[in-house]
């Protein structure tokens, strides 16, 4: 069996060929690169944006909600006592943690010198949630879009286009990102548990016009083709129904629905 010649022809064909390999292999690795920098950048934004978006919140709160000078001072002087050490009960820290103080009221005219679109406000009493809503033209602009008009993952929270403002149609529907945080819609899929619906039966939401109580009446999975998208009631439930949307990642374009009937606000403690 003859050996192979090196001869400077094939060294010269292999030097190309690792040269070749070696180019190839320095284009993944870059490639790969840039799609981890990527990677880290969305997910550093996302944070970021997160961040942002609470803080905006806050401060949106404080501008917006109307609560009795008897209970702020109340709720300033508990306050001053956890700080001085003389208030250490820790279900009395563990309610100021984690339940937002149902307003009085809301300044709709303050959030209307911010953005023109606030037609409601919602909370949930008993847990964090307390959000704003807008109406756009369209149901695109405040998927991504704070009040003020910032761009943010979050969005904000926004009536359907096609409804009256006032949430006066036999079926409106609010849409809201199903946050990882639990802001937004985040914590809405908690209405799964038969328990948590028990002991959160009532929305309370604020409008220019008044105050109305949504009663949890049910929930749906379903996906985004389904027919209550087209906002005629099929429940067989008299309006008007509010219903609560957000997604639900089980299936492909999975929605989540909380199906709400409004009704007048008793007054509120």
């Amino acid at each position: 069996m003859q050996q192979e010649k090196h001869t400077p022809k094939r060294r010269s064909e292999r030097w190309k060929r690792r040269q070749k390999h070696s180019r190839l292999f320095l284009l993944i690795y870059l490639v790969i690169c840039v799609l981890i920098f990527i990677l880290v950048w969305k997910i550093m934004d996302y944070r970021k944006g997160l961040v942002s978006a609470s803080r905006y919140h806050a401060e949106l709160v404080s501008t917006a909600q109307i609560v009795e000078e008897d209970k702020r001072n109340a709720r300033d002087t508990k306050e001053r006592g956890l700080l001085s050490g003389t208030l250490i009960d820790a279900e009395i820290e563990a309610e100021e943690e984690t339940e937002t103080e149902v307003p009085d009221g809301i300044d709709f005219a303050a959030l209307k010198a911010i953005n023109p679109d606030v037609c409601g406000w919602l909370v949930l009493p008993g847990t964090e949630f307390s959000e704003v809503i807008v109406q756009g033209q369209d149901n695109e602009k405040y998927l991504h879009e704070l009040l003020d008009g910032t761009k943010n993952p979050s969005g904000t929270l926004f009536e359907d286009c096609r409804n009256s403002a006032d949430f006066t149609d036999p079926m409106t529907m609010i849409y809201g990102h199903n946050m990882k945080d639990g802001s937004m819609f985040g914590d809405l899929l908690s209405f799964r548990d038969t328990k948590y619906l028990e002991e959160h039966p009532n929305f309370l939401l604020y409008t220019p016009q008044g105050t109305y109580s949504l009663r949890v009446l049910s929930t749906l999975t379903t996906d985004a083709w389904d027919t209550i998208y087209d906002l005629k009631n099929c429940f067989g439930e008299d309006g008007p129904l509010v219903l609560l949307s957000t997604c639900s990642y089980e299936t492909q374009e999975g929605r989540f629905v909380v199906v709400t009937k409004r009704e007048l606000s008793e007054d509120i403690d």
